[in-house]
């Protein structure tokens, strides 16, 4: 199977459309991706899943651990409230919601899709704040400005 181009803008070779640099370009083997199910995937109990959080009504796991997640809401509904209250929850091991416990706390990597460093000030003070805790130690959570990817990653 051959690589095919894969952008960080999704589409194969396009740029930005308002002529800003052209994004990098990654080759992409699908066939690096695709396995067959093996025999004992059907046959061999798999490990425990580790989840992010538990829920501490119902000792349910939410989140698996080292996996993609999505929050999804309309503008305003405080997704970005919520998430920077979820890293300050794994940082610092402080219950997110004040429901869901954090089994194990460790260094958090925070994506904001449109903030600059001013207002990630903004939110991770903010959230501190209504959580009423103390801030994490430095450098437990690395934030990542993803609009900065369109900008030059500027500070």
């Amino acid at each position: 199977m051959t690589a095919a181009p894969f952008s960080l803008e999704g589409k194969p070779g396009r740029t930005k459309p308002n002529g800003a640099a052209k994004a990098a370009q990654i080759a992409f083997d699908w066939g690096a991706c695709v396995q067959p199910a093996s025999v004992e995937w059907y046959t061999t109990k798999p490990s425990p899943r580790e989840w992010l959080l538990r829920d501490k009504r119902t000792d349910a796991g939410v989140l698996p651990r080292a996996r993609v997640g999505l929050l999804v809401a309309e503008g305003g509904a405080g997704k970005t409230l919520a998430l920077c209250q979820l890293a300050v929850s794994l940082a610092t091991g402080v219950p997110w919601l004040g429901v869901f416990d954090v089994p194990q706390t460790g260094r958090t990597l925070l994506v904001l899709g449109e903030e600059t460093s001013e207002e990630c000030h903004r939110r991770l003070y903010q959230a501190v704040q209504a959580m009423k805790c103390a801030a994490p130690a430095a450098g437990v959570i690395d934030v990542c400005r993803s609009r900065a990817w369109s900008v030059g990653c500027s500070r």
